[in-house]
This record gives C-alpha cells, sequence and structure tokens, in this order.
C-alpha cells in the first residue's frame, strides 16, 4: 500500500479533498519523496506546473467545502490562488478551523489577487476574532473590491471582530 510507505504529493483516492497545489509547493512535496526506480521527477514537475497553471489559473469558482485545512494550509492556498487573477467566488465553507488560516491566506496573498473577487462564503468555518481582523486588514487594504456577497455565518466571531468587520465594510472599500 503505497500510503502505508509515504503521504501522496495528490491523494486522489481519500475521502477528503486536498487543496490546489501551486507548482512549487508540489515540486518541495515530491522532492521530499524516495523512487525505487528512476523516476524522472522533473518531467513529472514540468507536467504538474502545466497542469495547474491551467486549471486553476482559467478557474472563476474555487470550491473548497468540507476540504481537511491543517497547518500551513492558509499560506498554500495563497500560493495557488496566486496562479489565477481572475478567481469569482471563494467557498471554504466548513473547512478552516482555526482564525490562523485565515490570517496565513490573507497575510500571503499576492497583491490584488482577489480584486475580481464578487462572492465569499465562509459560514461554518471557523472564522474567529483574529480572522475577522485579517478578513477587515484585507477589504481596508482594497483587496476585494468587487465584492458583492459575503456570508460569515455561523462562525465563532465576538464583537471586537464583528466591529473590526463593521468598520472595514463602512469603509467604503467594498460594494455590499
Amino acid at each position: 500500500d503505497a500510503k502505508s510507505l509515504w503521504r501522496m504529493c495528490v491523494d486522489v483516492g481519500g475521502a477528503m479533498r486536498q487543496l490546489p497545489r501551486a507548482p512549487e509547493q508540489f515540486a518541495a512535496e515530491l522532492a521530499t519523496k524516495t523512487f525505487t526506480n528512476n523516476a524522472d521527477c522533473a518531467s513529472v514537475v514540468q507536467l504538474y506546473t502545466s497542469l495547474a497553471t491551467s486549471l486553476i489559473g482559467a478557474a472563476k469558482v474555487l470550491a473548497l467545502d468540507d476540504v481537511a485545512f491543517g497547518e500551513g494550509d492558509g499560506l498554500a492556498l495563497a500560493a495557488a490562488i496566486s496562479l489565477n487573477k481572475n478567481i469569482d467566488e471563494i467557498s471554504p465553507c466548513h473547512s478552516f478551523k482555526s482564525s490562523e488560516i485565515y490570517v496565513d491566506f490573507l497575510g500571503g496573498l499576492p497583491d490584488r489577487a482577489l480584486h475580481r473577487l464578487r462572492k465569499l462564503f465562509l459560514q461554518e468555518c471557523g472564522l474567529e476574532d483574529a480572522g475577522a481582523a485579517a478578513l477587515s486588514r484585507a477589504i481596508c487594504s482594497g483587496a476585494m473590491p468587487a465584492l458583492e456577497i459575503f456570508i460569515l455565518a455561523d462562525n465563532p466571531i465576538t464583537e471586537p471582530g464583528a466591529k473590526s468587520l463593521a468598520n472595514a465594510i463602512s469603509s467604503g472599500r467594498i460594494p455590499c
């Protein structure tokens, strides 16, 4: 069983989907593996880079509902999204388990990475005050000027996080 030997770079057989990986992340993961034959890792990385760039780069919707996010995945998602400047909708519902992921994700995005984002669905995904503050900073920086639909239902945001978001929304940086 291959899984007992080493975790796959891209697991297509598990019950939970994994995050899209930027080519650099895939190459780094592949480099940690040991092969018993003359594996042509450079060709595999080149093929993956071509595929990831075309698929992620063309996506208008990034549906990440029920994806199991873990440590470091906020930065990994930011790197993958940097391949696409035209994402219209992001939905990680029921996925993020801590505000640290939001802080990493929003802090790791390149400038204007979400400038065409119109829909952001963040319900039931563990958004706490630190994540709300990171989201507020992103809104106030003008990172999401096209945002029209913004759903935050069923998150453990307390008064400080809610005030931060209210201030960001009232800043006029988004049309919602």
